[in-house]
């Protein structure tokens, strides 16, 4: 997997997508993984998550590993970041939306597995971990991390 991809007008207008922005941070977090696998995980369907996942190839998000056999396809992220500058889409307002909805869903993502995390930081047996957050960031040693982090449990 290559470290980052910088993501163009198609890319972006793919990507903001709620079930597709939530397909590739899953991807990410939890490794390679059929739409089967990540249906459930996601709150959908087998059928929703393959097409979405078929719109991020696409445009080179994610990759089919071809370990899959017959239809079964095993999909993984095409990088482990994705950046962007403001200037690659002026007076482009349909990438411009796009970009400004996509940031706001990672956000909520980010609050969501957050606000996961705080409800079970004090549930379960003490690691010793160390945990440190601050307004940009937020950093947490295992096991309390996979929460905050969102892996699927079993990876």
């Amino acid at each position: 997997m290559s470290d980052s991809l910088r993501l163009d007008a198609a890319s972006v207008r793919v990507l903001a997508h709620p079930l597709r922005s939530r397909l590739l941070s899953a991807l990410r977090r939890g490794g390679p993984a059929t739409a089967t696998a990540l249906a459930p995980e996601l709150e959908t369907n087998t059928g929703a998550t393959s097409y979405h996942l078929r719109k991020l190839a696409s445009v080179g998000l994610v990759v089919d590993t071809e370990q899959g056999e017959g239809k079964r396809r095993v999909w993984r992220a095409a990088t482990s970041s994705h950046s962007r500058e403001a200037s690659d889409f002026a007076g482009d307002e349909d990438a411009t939306t796009a970009l400004n909805w996509l940031m706001r869903d990672y956000l909520a993502q980010l609050v969501t597995r957050y606000q996961q995390w705080l409800d079970v930081e004090d549930t379960g047996p003490r690691s010793g971990g160390t945990h440190r957050v601050s307004m940009m960031t937020c950093w947490s040693s295992p096991p309390s991390s996979c929460v905050l982090c969102g892996r699927r449990s079993g990876r």
